[in-house]
């Protein structure tokens, strides 16, 4: 083997290169670098999805209130299997807060956690509207 088979070609571009993770300036730029993130943020929920047989759902609201959402087998169906599992607890009570009487106020993890979720759910509920008015 000489030489000359063993060169090869000088790169003309700089490759992938590392970037400060900070807010994009340029709101062209900005727009632009949220685009094709958001593209491989659905391509690896889809990867994670197919390879390991998850159900998954993503959702992501732009700068400027825009909704974008992929889910498989679909959103919603993975928001609620998400919030059937958060409704289940167990009863451990713990204290919550100091009353402005002095008492303390308890309240179970699992009052707790059936307060988040219908936050969740409501929250939720706003998000497939506007998912669905975009379709």
């Amino acid at each position: 083997m000489d030489a000359t088979t063993d060169q090869r070609p000088l790169k003309r571009t700089r490759g992938r290169q590392k970037i400060e993770i900070k807010k994009v300036e340029k709101e062209n730029s900005r727009y632009v670098t949220f685009s094709k993130r958001k593209n491989g943020i659905f391509k690896k929920a889809t990867e994670l999805s197919t390879l390991c047989g998850a159900d998954v759902a993503v959702i992501l609201f732009s700068e400027h209130g825009k909704v974008f959402s992929y889910g498989n087998p679909n959103v919603e169906k993975v928001l609620d299997q998400y919030l059937a599992e958060t409704e289940e607890g167990d009863d451990n009570s713990c204290v919550l807060e100091s009353g402005s009487n002095g008492g303390t106020l308890t309240q179970t993890l699992q009052e707790q956690d059936y307060e988040k979720s219908l936050r969740r759910l409501e929250e939720m509920k706003r998000t497939l509207k506007m998912v669905k008015k975009e379709q």
